[in-house]
């Protein structure tokens, strides 16, 4: 029986990972501590993104699973249409690589899936994945975010296994 806390580590990873590499490079260090098998998942959500135009979803309910520079752009009228979707699982898929190349996570370790709830497939996955930790980041990043359930609880809810909530705050505290 081998003897390590943990053998299989999943990180998912929101486009927040990107803007803070304290975040990554924690991950990075509780995987050599661990010696674990490390997978990287990122959740497209894709709520309103299926249907036609006039199922179109304000972006003003959901803009924070957006990139940083994407949602920086985008007024409360603008909505979500269908071929959007292609156009934000590339961005994922190229987001993801850039983590990870930073981690050294083998390519065949790097799941971008679609899901109209985040919660559901970062669980499911790590469950597919026999993965027995689950690591995200949380952070308040929007007034409007104290007022709904985030994601981190609900997946910590949720979860089959362990799960470790890093926060994203800024680095001074």
């Amino acid at each position: 029986m081998d003897d390590k806390v943990y053998q299989h580590m999943m990180f998912a990873v929101d486009f927040d990972a990107e803007g803070t590499p304290a975040l990554v490079e924690r991950v990075a260090a509780l995987r050599a501590l661990c010696g674990a098998r490390l997978s990287l998942l990122h959740v497209v959500d894709v709520r309103g993104l299926h249907g036609s135009q006039d199922s179109a979803v304000l972006l003003s309910h959901h803009h924070d699973d957006l990139p940083a520079e994407a949602s920086n752009n985008i007024t409360d009228s603008a909505a979500l249409v269908p071929h959007e979707e292609d156009a934000l699982t590339d961005a994922a898929h190229a987001f993801l690589e850039s983590i990870r190349m930073r981690l050294a996570v083998a390519p065949g370790d790097c799941h971008v899936v679609e899901s109209d709830s985040v919660r559901d497939a970062i669980v499911a996955q790590a469950q597919t994945l026999a993965a027995d930790l689950i690591m995200l980041g949380h952070g308040d990043r929007h007034w409007f975010a104290w007022f709904g359930d985030h994601t981190a609880e609900r997946v910590v809810h949720r979860a089959h296994c362990d799960v470790l909530v890093l926060h994203l705050g800024d680095d001074t505290h």
